[in-house]
């Protein structure tokens, strides 16, 4: 279902598109995404104000999936915890990412808020959860999910598979193809793929890899995101077992 906003039903999967962009389209939001009204995946500039513009509540967020350090998937989390903050939580917000994701978060709260960075951590009850093997399995408090280590050029990228539900929920992030990424794509029901290009990079998926797994893959669900300043012009039409969401589409399972 799309374009309505609503709470989901017990049972079903929720998907909301905050942004569908990569950092030099000019046509959308930076990527950034809401799986039933409380995981976050990837915190670009200005997320926490997009999440309410939907109508969600911040203090409802307990997980933020970083999948790497580029500023356009995690320079939004010094405001966002800022806000988190100012919430008086009284549960944890568990921050996952790559190995060093909690100093490069408190470098980024010294620079932008310097002084408050161990009360703002303190007060949104923070916690900081790295991966970095190359496939691991991990449970956090009531949420199951799964790390891949992908191909993202010098940058370490991880795609996550999320359990939600009956549901599992592959976010690659930023990639060129890997045999890991082969491996997230084989265990999901739902794919949220990397589609910068028309044509595929080392470090970035394209329309030709989408339409060639969603070939391969006739039983799984593909959605085409961080598309990039190349299609931003291009007329996108929904190919069979691909979707390419617009910011604000809401998708229900």
């Amino acid at each position: 279902m799309k374009g309505q906003k609503r709470e989901s039903n017990k049972g079903k999967v929720k998907i909301l598109f905050l942004g569908v962009g990569s950092p030099l389209s000019q046509r959308y939001y930076n990527v950034s995404i809401v799986i039933n009204d409380f995981i976050l995946l990837d915190a670009p500039p200005g997320v926490d104000k997009k999440i309410m513009e939907y109508g969600l509540q911040l203090a409802n967020i307990d997980y933020v999936f970083i999948t790497h350090f580029h500023g356009d998937h995690i320079l939004g989390l010094p405001q966002f915890l800022l806000n988190m903050r100012m919430i008086e939580r009284n549960k944890s917000l568990y921050v996952i990412g790559p190995e060093g994701i909690e100093g490069i978060v408190k470098s980024l709260l010294k620079l932008t808020f310097k002084g408050e960075e161990e009360d703002i951590i303190e007060k949104s009850k923070t916690v900081f959860i790295s991966v970095s093997k190359e496939i691991e399995q991990k449970k956090i408090a009531n949420l199951t999910f799964e790390a891949y280590k992908l191909s993202h050029g010098r940058e370490v990228d991880y795609g996550y598979l999320i359990y939600q539900n009956d549901k599992k929920i592959g976010y690659t992030g930023d990639t060129g193809p890997c045999e890991n990424l082969e491996m997230l794509i084989e265990k999901s029901n739902i794919i949220i793929l990397d589609m910068t290009f028309e044509k595929t990079t080392k470090s970035h998926l394209g329309i030709d890899y989408a339409k060639i797994k969603s070939n391969k893959y006739k039983d799984k669900l593909f959605f085409g995101i961080h598309r990039g300043k190349e299609i931003d012009n291009i007329t996108l039409e929904d190919i069979k077992g691909v979707i390419f969401p617009s910011d604000g589409d809401i998708y229900e399972f």
